[in-house]
């Protein structure tokens, strides 16, 4: 990984990206199918008891699967990682990353069961550096990385 990171070549870094991508889609579909059809179980496993109404799982669990299917079918095709869709993708990480954030220094993060909670800590810091890698993939993109 130092060696792609480290290296100033645009194939490279949009080659890594593509594999974390490809890695995130998988992520982002089990997460909605899970959040989407095991809505009741969800609030048991990070909560131990029904906090949120089944609807808001289902919600969160829908805006995984538009998420991923964008991802399939904006960035993933040939000719995909353009420097508008990779920046998109970066804001797009953002939402999630500020929601959740708010969401766990809040009266209900505090009910959350501890393994949750750190669960979701650890999923809000891996958005957020999925938002910096494809921030990172758009400047090598547009050739600009590095050169201010």
């Amino acid at each position: 990984m130092k060696e792609i990171i480290g290296n100033n070549s645009k194939e490279k870094a949009i080659a890594f990206t593509r594999a974390v991508v490809k890695l995130d889609i998988g992520i982002n579909i089990s997460a909605g199918i899970v959040l989407t059809l095991m809505p009741g179980w969800t609030n048991e496993l990070f909560f131990d008891r029904a906090v949120f109404p089944v609807w808001v799982w289902v919600g969160i669990g829908v805006g995984f699967l538009v998420f991923a299917g964008w991802q399939i079918r904006d960035l993933m095709q040939p000719g995909g990682f353009k420097m508008q869709n990779l920046r998109r993708a970066a804001m797009l990480a953002c939402g999630p990353v500020i929601a959740l954030t708010i969401g766990l220094m809040s009266a209900i993060g505090r009910e959350l069961l501890l393994p949750a909670r750190v669960f979701l800590w650890a999923a809000n810091g891996y958005m957020l550096l999925l938002g910096g890698l494809y921030w990172w993939a758009a400047e090598k993109r547009s050739g600009t990385a590095g050169e201010r």
